[in-house]
């Protein structure tokens, strides 16, 4: 059973129990769930897998912290031991299913702080067209250096076709279609009139950002108590990598600001840098062991178009729009407002 197909399967089992609200791919705050049930002033959300539990496992554990309840509905057959099922916080919840050519069951194997109608859990759900069998192949990655080309073609271009992205980004047609398989099945793209559509583009980019957090590209924090502005601590930047030999590119704030306008001032800049193991030598004119003046932020690259694409702008080397977009996204809730803004420019084009 896809992804669709199941959430479609559960919402109208929610929506015949006649007990509260639900909306599917709803935005709760900077997060995207697949259902929101409202009730009586109570937040439910639903997390959907068809694999891998301890991945919606972990979107789960933070999804609480904005709902009052989360539940994780996965097939029976992925389930984990019972001791670890009962080790999850009591704010998640645990649904199984089970399906066949022509129906559902659900059945709640740990209950959340707020219950679920007892209704979903009574029939089968029967569906009018035959299921798909259950998919035997290994996601594509979205992170991947040409996964990420062809995003940033996607995000630009939100109607298009397979054929299209794989001839403008140089990706093969058969990794295209893998990565677009994969969108399709959340729901994020789909066709209409046989062209290709990106429905969800927020929710495309929080998919990256689980999978590309720009805490693991993080290399170091160095500090520079003679500096006092960004604009010297880009220079000092822009002048010490030429010193050394190192190529670099603004991006997150440094970049956005170049881009779009925004009322925040920040006392960081926050740069991507290669090659990485040459940082150590900055540290002849920068202090790692204070927190004084300004602050650079520096990231290891994970893909040579991040450089490639690099544009200069007031003379600094400045990371293509699209990639800010997705460093933004995955930075965390305090990137998400100016990633908001800056598509909404990107799309205007």
């Amino acid at each position: 059973m896809s992804h669709s197909q199941i959430e479609k399967a559960l919402y109208d089992a929610i929506t015949k129990s006649n007990d509260g609200t639900a909306i599917r791919n709803a935005r709760v705050a900077d997060i995207y769930v697949d259902i929101l049930q409202t009730r009586k002033g109570e937040k439910i959300a639903f997390e959907i897998k068809t694999a891998n539990f301890f991945d919606g496992l972990g979107r789960a554990v933070v999804w609480k912290d904005y709902v009052d309840s989360v539940y994780l509905v996965v097939p029976k057959s992925i389930l984990p031991p019972t001791q670890v099922v009962n080790a999850i916080p009591d704010q998640i919840g645990v649904v199984a299913y089970e399906y066949d050519s022509a129906s559902a069951r659900f059945t709640l194997l740990k209950k959340a702080r707020v219950d679920l109608p007892s209704q979903i859990f009574e029939h089968g759900i029967f569906f009018d067209t035959k299921l798909r069998p259950p998919e035997r192949y290994v996601a594509a990655s979205l992170v991947s250096p040409k996964a990420l080309r062809l995003l940033r073609y996607l995000l630009l271009h939100g109607r298009t076709s397979q054929q299209e992205i794989s001839e403008k980004t140089h990706v093969s047609l058969g990794m295209v279609n893998k990565v677009i398989s994969r969108l399709a099945e959340r729901d994020i793209v789909a066709y209409k009139k046989r062209t290709l559509t990106l429905l969800e583009p927020y929710k495309l980019l929080n998919e990256i950002s689980w999978e590309r957090p720009m805490s693991k590209l993080k290399i170091r924090d160095l500090y520079l108590p003679h500096i006092r502005d960004a604009q010297g601590a880009e220079e000092y930047l822009k002048n010490t990598c030429s010193q050394y030999e190192v190529e670099y590119a603004l991006t997150l704030f440094s970049a956005a600001n170049r881009y779009v306008a925004y009322s925040m001032r920040y006392d960081t800049v926050y740069s991507y840098v290669e090659p990485s193991d040459r940082v150590l030598q900055f540290e002849t004119e920068a202090d790692s062991s204070t927190e004084k003046g300004m602050r650079i932020e520096l990231f290891r690259v994970d893909s040579p178009d991040i450089l490639d694409e690099a544009g200069t702008i007031d003379g600094l080397s400045i990371c293509d729009p699209t990639q800010v977009l997705i460093d933004l996204s995955s930075y965390g809730n305090v990137g998400k407002d100016v990633a908001v803004e800056l598509y909404r420019r990107l799309s205007e084009r």
